[in-house]
């Protein structure tokens, strides 16, 4: 701003006006105005004396810009004057973006996380909303899978006997916990599982049984000729040495 008597603007119309300026004459960018007539374009405070911002080449008090102009803190709805920081495509004054829950402040550098358009320290928002992993207990704040109702870190979801990853997306679950192939068999063996009698693999669907013993449907044979048999038709078959089953042909010889 410049405020001077010369000649120079002597035939110069003022801004507001538009009068030719004689005497003093108060000079901003382009513009210049009669010292009476420098005024708040939207209060009209005298602004010889003041500071004063300008819009579009007309002159404000500070008051005036920053209440019509001025970006607004979205959590007090007042003129933001100074540094901003600008979050969640809003913008608030330093010291009003803070975690919705403990109030802890943010800055532009801060990370946070998100629930229903409200910002949370890390902390809180895994309290509130995360999920625990399954596997571990820890809250999962990174990239995790969803198995067996339930979610997990990847790391964490491994068989529950030798810990080892899964070499496919296949694996099988026995008291709500996965296991490999190799382990859940050996699981099912240390349980109360059915056993075959014949092949000593573990009995997975349909059974039959005979002396105690049980079998695959397809292994219900005789152990001696390897003759399949019939459960409906026990005068087939009989018990052998240690509960074997043999059928009677072979009981004859």
């Amino acid at each position: 701003k410049v405020s001077v008597t010369s000649p120079l603007y002597v035939g110069t119309r003022c801004a507001e006006c538009d009068k030719p300026i004689a005497g003093r004459v108060i000079k901003v960018e382009q513009n210049q105005w009669h010292v009476d007539c420098f005024k708040c374009k939207h209060c009209g405070q005298d602004l010889e004396h003041v500071a004063f911002y300008t819009k579009d080449s007309q002159p404000y008090c500070a008051l005036d810009y920053h209440e019509l102009f001025s970006l607004r803190c979205d959590y007090c709805n007042t003129p933001i004057e100074e540094k901003s920081i600008n979050a969640l495509g809003k913008h608030y004054h330093v010291g009003h973006f803070f975690c919705r829950e403990c109030s802890k402040p943010f800055d532009e550098s801060s990370a946070f996380m998100v629930h229903d358009g409200h910002p949370y320290c890390e902390q809180d928002y895994l309290r509130k909303f995360g999920h625990k992993c399954m596997g571990c207990g820890e809250y999962i704040s990174g990239e995790f899978l969803n198995a067996l109702d339930g979610d997990w870190h990847k790391d964490c979801f491994v068989c529950a006997d030798c810990g080892k990853t899964f070499s496919s997306n296949s694996f099988f679950v026995r008291n709500n916990k996965p296991y490999c192939e190799e382990h859940y068999k050996h699981s099912l063996r240390q349980s109360s599982a059915k056993i075959c009698r014949h092949c000593r693999a573990v009995i997975d669907g349909r059974s039959v049984s005979a002396f105690g013993e049980d079998y695959h449907v397809n292994h219900f044979q005789c152990s001696r000729c390897n003759k399949l048999l019939s459960v409906r038709v026990p005068g087939m078959w009989q018990e052998g040495n240690r509960g074997e089953l043999i059928c009677k042909m072979c009981a004859r010889r």
